[in-house]
């Protein structure tokens, strides 16, 4: 009986012990447990905070929250708070700056934030590259910085005017896009002029002409729309799903509108609207 115990207890640690492997290896690889971790242990300072409406405000976080999905270790744009519940789930957020640069993406994790009255501003290092993901290797793995993009949000009476200066990118760049994502599970519809889609319809990565467009809430409680003084290259689109990986399980979730800007270019400005019951 002692003799089986022990085999028992052997078995034991040995699991243990390939638990604890298969965690280092998960965590040198995308690292998403110590987030949460770190998050308990250094508490973060509280995100700027503007209110929107009655019922919604606007939160600028200086760090990567909030941590979803798989960029929770990129930082975010806007969030969108509604009744006091944040509904970026694992979007990208307002006016979230994307540079290309030889065809390689470059995203920030790093980035401090300050306010001047009404008026949100955020410093985005882009100091992360987007590469094919694969065994021990990171899909978002840390560079050198090839430089700033600096946003400012101001926010008054339901309008988010997003202002995004690129006169500090350190390098000729190929294209810039500013995402504009919330949540899919709570943002299902969108709508344009002549058009609107809903759910598996709304699809992914689609390209429009419209100088406005705006995605819906499922139960229409509210919408945002994307306005551009001119026209520019546009796409909507909609990802809901988890991905199943060897180190775990990352869900997708973002519904929104991403403008795509071209060089030569220093200084871009644009409107979002956040609007209550929707019309159909």
């Amino acid at each position: 009986m002692t003799f089986k115990r022990g085999l028992v207890l052997v078995a034991a640690l040995f699991v243990a012990v390939l638990l604890v492997v298969f965690v280092i290896l998960k965590e040198s690889r995308e690292p998403y447990l110590w987030l949460f971790i770190d998050d308990l242990v250094h508490p973060k300072p509280q995100p700027l905070t503007l209110p929107l409406s009655e019922d919604g405000a606007v939160r600028l976080y200086a760090d990567t929250r909030p941590h979803t999905g798989k960029i929770a270790r990129l930082q975010k744009g806007l969030v969108l708070v509604l009744h006091g519940e944040e509904r970026i789930e694992e979007g990208f957020g307002f006016g979230l700056p994307l540079v290309e640069v030889d065809g390689q993406a470059y995203l920030a994790r790093s980035a401090s934030v300050e306010q001047a009255g009404n008026t949100l501003r955020k410093r985005y290092e882009l100091d992360t590259i987007d590469t094919p993901s694969g065994f021990l290797r990171p899909k978002y793995q840390p560079v050198p910085a090839t430089g700033t993009v600096v946003v400012s949000y101001t926010v008054m009476d339901g309008a988010i005017d997003i202002a995004v200066d690129l006169s500090e990118l350190n390098v000729p760049w190929d294209r810039v896009f500013l995402m504009n994502e919330q949540g899919a599970r709570f943002f299902t519809r969108y709508e344009e002029p002549g058009l609107s889609v809903e759910g598996d319809a709304f699809g992914k990565w689609q390209s429009t002409t419209a100088s406005e467009g705006c995605i819906v809430a499922h139960d229409r409680s509210a919408r945002f729309c994307v306005q551009t003084p001119d026209p520019v290259t546009r796409y909507y689109g909609r990802e809901r799903y988890n991905q199943y990986y060897w180190i775990g399980v990352y869900s997708l979730s973002w519904a929104g509108i991403d403008l795509e800007l071209e060089p030569p270019l220093t200084q871009f400005q644009y409107r979002i609207l956040v609007e209550g019951p929707s019309r159909d």
